[in-house]
């Protein structure tokens, strides 16, 4: 069923892409984001910590490829000394808001161990408030492991994410 669900959100990624058109814009960013407890969907080294980190987002016409990592050390109620969160997300925009979906694992390294976490996604909506060249991302993310969970859905778990963008 993994396999299925993966292969379906490719798809949509791939063919939401093709709509694109028109100028392109590129952005490139940094921030930080709040990672809620999980207490229903994902197993992760996150336990109400925040993380920085940075994003390159490409922009044509109302769709654009946004990939980012996060980084965060000392989650001390883990017992994690780093994580390393690299995420791929699809993004729709409409004026000032932007919704998507996307796909991230986290390296977690602690004194013991250090692995990947499964591929898990996130389904992500926000809005973006235009500062001249710079823009400023704010945006609420929900993160799951399999698609057959979302009426699990829990608003206590939704992450936050802010980031500070330069258009370029």
């Amino acid at each position: 069923m993994k396999a299925l669900t993966s292969t379906l959100l490719v798809l949509f990624l791939c063919l939401s892409s093709v709509q694109a058109g028109g100028r392109v814009k590129q952005r490139f960013g940094v921030g930080a984001r709040y990672h809620a407890e999980q207490h229903t969907e994902l197993e992760v080294a996150f336990d109400d910590e925040s993380t920085y980190g940075l994003v390159y987002e490409y922009h044509e016409g109302n769709t654009f490829w946004q990939l980012g990592a996060q980084y965060g050390t000392g989650l001390g109620s883990n017992e994690v000394d780093y994580v390393i969160t690299p995420e791929i997300n699809l993004m729709l925009t409409d004026g000032a808001w932007r919704g998507g979906i996307g796909a991230l694992a986290t390296y977690v390294s602690t004194d013991e161990d250090s692995d990947w976490s499964d591929i898990y996604y996130q389904l992500i909506l926000g809005f973006d408030v235009p500062l001249g060249g710079l823009a400023l991302s704010i945006q609420a993310a929900y993160t799951f492991e399999d698609f057959d969970n979302l009426g699990d859905f829990d608003f206590d778990e939704l992450d936050w994410a802010g980031y500070l963008s330069y258009q370029f």
